[in-house]
């Protein structure tokens, strides 16, 4: 099996799967964990970084992948 390089491919077919790869292994697990938080947070937390309660059910609604 091939190592995975350290830098992504610049183009072609390498360079969409590692995007690829990188969205579905990184990006996208990230966001539903972020998502889950954000709806567990309370008013207090969600005033903080500057988002009504609103706002925060909307961003935590959208799907993964968005």
């Amino acid at each position: 099996m091939a190592a995975i390089p350290p830098f992504p491919p610049r183009s072609g077919v390498p360079a969409l799967l590692w995007r690829w790869g990188w969205l579905v292994l990184v990006i996208w697990p990230q966001r539903c964990q972020q998502r889950t938080r954000l709806r567990a947070m309370t008013a207090h937390q969600l005033d903080d970084i500057g988002l009504t309660r609103c706002q925060a059910e909307q961003e935590s609604r959208k799907p993964f992948w968005r």
